[in-house]
C-alpha cells in the first residue's frame, strides 16, 4: 500500500517540473518561430559594413539589415524575418565589405538552413 504522504509529496514535486517542461518547449518554439530565421557568419578575414537579405524572385536589394553595425570577421549574427509570406523560402544575400568586395549567394534556401557562412574569397 502506498503513502498517501508519500503521494502528495511526489505531486508536489512532479508537477512543477512537468508545468516549467512544458514553458521552456513553448518559449523554445517562440524563439524561432519563423522557419526563416537564420544566422550569418563571417569568415572572410574582412569585416560586413552592409548585408542584405531579399526574396530570389525580386531585382532589388532591401535595407542593409547590419543598419550602422559592422560585422567583423570571426563573428555571427541573427537574421529574423517579418513582411515575408510564409511559403517563400529562397532567398539572396548580398555582402559588402570593408574593402569594397562584395559577395552574393542566390536562392539560398532558408526553409531548410539555419546558418550562412561567407568564407574567405
Amino acid at each position: 500500500m502506498i503513502n498517501n504522504n508519500f503521494t502528495k509529496s511526489i505531486s508536489k514535486f512532479l508537477v512543477p517540473v512537468l508545468l516549467s517542461s512544458s514553458l521552456i518547449a513553448v518559449s523554445t518554439q517562440s524563439a524561432r518561430a519563423d522557419r526563416r530565421n537564420f544566422t550569418v557568419v563571417n569568415k572572410t578575414g574582412y569585416s560586413i559594413t552592409r548585408l542584405f537579405v531579399s526574396k530570389s524572385n525580386t531585382q532589388d536589394w532591401e535595407e542593409d539589415i547590419l543598419g550602422r553595425h559592422v560585422l567583423d570577421s570571426g563573428e555571427a549574427t541573427d537574421v529574423s524575418f517579418s513582411g515575408f509570406s510564409a511559403g517563400e523560402c529562397h532567398f539572396d544575400i548580398r555582402a559588402e565589405f570593408d574593402d569594397g568586395e562584395v559577395a552574393e549567394g542566390y536562392k539560398v534556401n532558408l526553409c531548410e538552413t539555419d546558418t550562412y557562412t561567407f568564407t574567405e574569397r
